[in-house]
């Protein structure tokens, strides 16, 4: 909740700032020079919502830190944390539905995840499984997120590699949602899923 906080207050600075010029400047010539500014500074501010400044001046000590300073939902259940040398994935639910947060780790310690963090390189629905690939911009690390509802148990789920993908199930919902997840680093993107037995190729979307 915090994100949006700082977010918040900044804006209502930069106005309370131009507020206070205006009361001690004459108005009527320079109504027209303050009007723009407010529009520019408004536009600039909104535009920069979604791209966090902390990551420059502040780093996190934990991977749950980071996540929950930049949370902007309510109600949220974490089923996992899992952290990397240099990337974390958490996995959770909110009122929104399933979701996830990736973000990377430096020498200080875990950053804010953003828009500019990761791309999703690849989606495919096979059966009752979604599966999705984000890389993590500027490295070489991917995770691969495999979600499945309506499923009467835990599938294998293998891939080229030869990894084992690991998962965290929601056991209180009546869909029994799965999540299997994999991470690893190659700058190739060739890659190949095996769900029961089953060879799924992937390729970028």
């Amino acid at each position: 909740m915090l994100y949006n906080s700082v977010r918040w207050l900044i804006f209502f600075c930069i106005i309370g700032l131009i507020a206070l010029l205006l009361n001690k400047t004459p108005v009527k010539k320079y109504r027209k020079i303050y009007f723009a500014i407010i529009i520019v500074l408004s536009v600039v501010c909104f535009s920069q919502w979604n791209i966090p400044f902390e990551n420059y001046i502040v780093s996190f000590p934990t991977l749950e830190k980071s996540f929950k300073y930049c949370l902007t939902e309510n109600n949220i259940e974490i089923f996992g944390i899992f952290e990397e040398e240099k990337t974390g994935l958490v996995l959770y639910e909110s009122e929104n539905g399933y979701a996830n947060y990736i973000t990377r780790k430096d020498e200080d310690g875990w950053k804010i995840s953003n828009i500019n963090t990761n791309e999703i390189e690849c989606v495919k629905t096979v059966d009752k499984h979604t599966i999705f690939v984000y890389h993590i911009k500027n490295t070489s690390e991917r995770y691969v997120l495999i979600s499945s509802d309506f499923t009467d148990k835990v599938a294998e789920i293998t891939d080229s590699k030869g990894n084992v993908f690991r998962y965290v199930e929601d056991k209180d919902d009546f869909s029994k949602h799965i999540t299997y997840f994999n991470h690893y680093g190659d700058n190739n993107f060739d890659f190949t899923v095996f769900i029961d037995g089953k060879q799924i190729d992937l390729e970028k979307t």
